[in-house]
């Protein structure tokens, strides 16, 4: 829940905001400060695995998390700006547990690795891989906000509203957004008296046409907070997929008989097209990883040049430069390495009943190739989320690059030794560790970037980093104690992608768990086939060439014109997401227009109204799956206790109140 880049200007940002505080004495890190912070990433965590789940992707907590910090702390006569920043720090910590736990581990329950989710397990994967994002990013912190000065839009806008939200009325525009949203959304899945979506498809002889429409609120409110240039680039991907490849893999070599348009259309894309997106997104990560490789390098020899001066005292610095000392980060890593080991050695030696010695080398390469590419990808976490943002951080692509290097890995140590025929339990014990090494890659690239935006926001306002670094670890501790019972609670009531746990389960209503879909898909794929390599490589040309056609943007001037992740996430998921998410875009298009022509004191109000708002949105929607997931995982629908409404006047309930709501908030985002 962020302000996109364009929204607040980087340069007024960092002359408005006042690192007084930093030559003054203020209470940081106090019990409520952490103890609140502590509150907030559990809440944020159990929210946001809702949204990754349904969309595929979080919105940064950081500006919600501050807001809130406002209105509560304040309630105690003595709050400064910098326990206020604590606060804001560890609940953020939350929500990024939930994205980068959501886009990874549920693809246990999708290839049946697991037939539910293992508290302790989750509660392990989710600790080690946070620890390991805060430990990695403490030496990348004076590369990439110091040297680099890197603009970090998050950490700007949180500060932001740090300095002032005091005397706003930010708190309430959240709360309005958060309680419309809530409406909609018990109204959509909670009774069943609004449609969810629409669909409009036919055929031209055997050629499917059409689309749908999700009139979901957390796609508009995401998409109007990462703005039109974005979702206009992921619509770019969802034209290749479902306007030319479908209709042409349909003329080529046919569709399923007996299918209805929509139905063709989509087992096309399940079963086909989508490989298309995966070899894009491979591309796409590995495409930011060779264009980091420079900072990279640098961040890797700055971490290993701090750690060979340890010995300067910490407190000859200045306060506001003292980050966690690098022995501890030191041995953080090295208290990891125990959970490691245990890990895979239970999921890579013990199934394969390898001899004693090679087992040890396998589970020790293993470890250390963990740790290596985990590093790497926390300094392209780092590094993006500082260009893009948290909300526009390409972690499934990243996650993607890692997960690529470590299955070809364990291909070339056990392919000889173990049985990789399709369905062997060894092939899905291999899946089921790439799965369990991404959940750990995804969280270390995550936090470390998140981390980033935080001390970008301490900079700003005068706080102390190791305090920062600290709290981190404390809103992990927070967002791993709850992510698996959600995890489980919204299994039960909806269930993953295609995977049910219940017979009879409604499969209109599960959650799509995209990016978790690809996770199990590149996995299991590696091991046991299944794989459409064709698709892949289609894909990878298509990836290839946009990148050339970027470039050539580039050299004219125009900047990120087409951003090859983003057309690789629309080549991947359903248009009727994209759809609505691009519906959010154009509404802070125009609302950006509007804003142009007020006065320039007022343009600045309005426009974190819109952002405050749109999260608003997102975090009501979330929170109110989450509640209605209750006694749904309990089998109680309670749709079925209340008269029905005939379908026409469903359909025109959702439409009337998506129209309300994208008026809403354009209204927000221009008030004067």
């Amino acid at each position: 829940m962020t302000a996109s880049p364009h929204t607040v200007p980087r340069e007024q940002s960092e002359e408005r905001i006042s690192s007084s505080s930093a030559k003054r004495m203020l209470p940081e890190l106090t019990f409520k400060s952490i103890m609140f912070g502590f509150f907030l990433a559990m809440v944020l965590c159990a929210s946001n695995v809702f949204v990754a789940l349904k969309v595929g992707r979080t919105i940064s907590g950081s500006i919600p998390a501050a807001v809130l910090s406002i209105l509560f702390l304040n309630l105690w006569r003595k709050t400064s700006i910098l326990e206020h920043n604590i606060v804001q720090t560890t609940a953020s910590a939350g929500e990024v547990v939930s994205c980068a736990i959501s886009i990874t581990i549920p693809a246990l329950v999708m290839i049946g690795y697991w037939d539910h989710f293992h508290y302790v397990e989750v509660l392990s994967i989710a600790t080690v891989g946070g620890f390991l994002g805060v430990a990695f990013s403490v030496p990348l912190r004076r590369s990439m906000i110091v040297q680099q000065n890197l603009p970090y839009p998050e950490g700007i806008a949180a500060a932001e509203i740090l300095k002032s939200s005091e005397h706003s009325n930010g708190g309430k525009i959240l709360l309005s957004g958060g309680i419309f949203a809530s409406i909609i959304s018990f109204f959509q899945d909670g009774i069943k008296w609004f449609a969810t979506e629409m669909q409009g498809w036919t055929k031209f002889g055997t050629l499917p046409f059409g689309s749908g429409l999700e009139l979901s609120p957390i796609l508009v409110g995401a998409g109007y907070i990462v703005g039109l240039r974005i979702s206009a680039a992921i619509v770019v991907g969802t034209v290749i997929t479902w306007c030319i490849a479908i209709p042409l893999y349909a003329y080529l070599y046919g569709v399923p008989d007996g299918l209805t348009a929509q139905a063709a259309a989509h087992e096309l894309w399940k079963t086909k097209l989508r490989f298309m997106g995966v070899g894009a997104m491979i591309i796409a990560g590995l495409w930011g990883m060779l264009s980091l490789s420079r900072t990279m390098f640098d961040a890797i020899r700055s971490s290993v040049t701090t750690l060979k001066s340890e010995a300067v005292d910490m407190n000859s610095l200045p306060r506001t430069e003292r980050d966690m000392p690098m022995n501890y980060v030191a041995m953080i890593v090295l208290i990891l390495t125990v959970p490691l080991m245990i890990m895979f050695y239970n999921v890579l030696v013990v199934p394969f009943d390898l001899p004693l010695l090679y087992g040890v080398v396998v589970m020790l390469t293993a470890v250390v190739a963990s740790l290596i590419i985990a590093f790497g990808c926390a300094a392209v976490g780092s590094y993006l989320t500082g260009v893009v943002g948290s909300t526009l951080l390409p972690i499934s692509g990243i996650t993607i690059a890692g997960i690529l290097l470590f299955g070809g890995l364990l291909f070339a140590l056990l392919g000889n030794h173990v049985n990789l025929s399709i369905d062997s339990p060894h092939a899905l014990s291999l899946a089921g560790a790439t799965i369990l090494f991404a959940g750990i890659v995804a969280l270390s690239a995550y936090i470390s970037g998140d981390n980033m935006q935080d001390l970008k926001t301490g900079t700003l306002v005068g706080a102390t980093p190791w305090k920062q670094q600290f709290v981190l670890l404390v809103g992990v501790v927070g967002g791993a104690i709850i992510v698996g019972p959600v995890l489980e609670l919204l299994y039960n009531a909806y269930g993953f992608g295609d995977v049910m746990p219940r017979v009879g389960m409604d499969a209109a209503h599960t959650l799509k768990a995209p990016q978790a879909t690809v996770m199990a898909t590149m996995a299991r794929g590696l091991f046991s086939g299944g794989i459409e390599w064709n698709m892949i490589f289609i894909g990878v040309a298509i990836a290839v060439s946009v990148i050339c056609i970027d470039h050539y943007f580039k050299s004219k001037g125009r900047a990120n014109s087409l951003p090859v992740l983003t057309v690789a996430l629309g080549m991947y998921m359903p248009a009727s997401l994209i759809l609505t998410f691009l519906i959010g875009g154009i509404i802070a298009h125009y609302a950006d227009k509007t804003r142009s022509k007020m006065p320039k004191e007022k343009q600045s109000n309005s426009a974190q109204g819109g952002i405050l708002y749109a999260s608003g949105i997102i975090a009501g929607t979330s929170l109110i799956g989450v509640l209605i997931a209750i006694p749904l995982s309990q089998g109680f629908d309670l749709s079925l206790y209340i008269p029905r409404l005939p379908s026409l006047l469903v359909q025109i309930g959702g439409l009337g109140m998506f129209g309300l709501l994208i008026y809403s908030i354009y209204q927000k985002a221009t008030v004067r």
